[in-house]
């Protein structure tokens, strides 16, 4: 990797104005440690960014394996919960990952999602099963109408052989 003292960003602010950054290149060594206990090692870390010389395979980013992710910088460990995988962009000097932790708000707005989700799908599923028992009682009462015209039938040839 090269070894950049700081690098210059020009980023789009939320006014639509160019900004030019400064991001320090720290030099400090990392890895990440995803929920299932997969070791992404050998990055460096550039900002708020983390460089690794290699494409990391992004299908390790799933929800269930961001869950927990320990980031351990220089020996320092910090544990992140609900992380979401932002990106993986290549650069002149490596392949850069982005990940943030969800904001307490989130994290709230996600967990209240997967409720209303769950309830919408035991709903359906109910709504299916009383389908189901509908089908079935009206299927049952055509059978006793069919049966009870049988017998009024079987009852008027009686009555005409009399």
């Amino acid at each position: 990797m090269e070894n950049l003292e700081k690098m210059i960003i020009e980023e789009e602010n939320f006014d639509g104005v160019i900004e030019v950054i400064d991001v320090p290149y720290t030099h400090k060594k990392a890895s990440i440690k995803l929920a299932d206990g997969t070791k992404i090692k050998d990055l460096m870390v550039n900002g708020t960014e983390y460089v690794s010389e290699n494409k990391i395979d992004e299908s390790l980013f799933t929800e269930s394996n961001l869950k927990t992710v320990v980031i351990t910088v220089d020996k320092v460990e910090t544990t992140l919960t609900d992380v979401e995988f932002i990106h993986q962009q290549k650069w002149e000097d490596g392949w850069y990952l982005a990940f943030r932790e969800l904001s307490e708000q989130e994290k709230k707005e996600k967990m209240l999602k997967q409720i209303i989700s769950i309830q919408g799908q035991q709903l359906a599923k109910t709504k299916m099963e009383n389908i189901k028992k509908d089908m079935v009682i009206n299927y049952l009462g055509q059978q006793v109408t069919k049966v009870n015209l049988a017998i009024m039938k079987l009852q008027k040839g009686d009555n005409n052989e009399s």
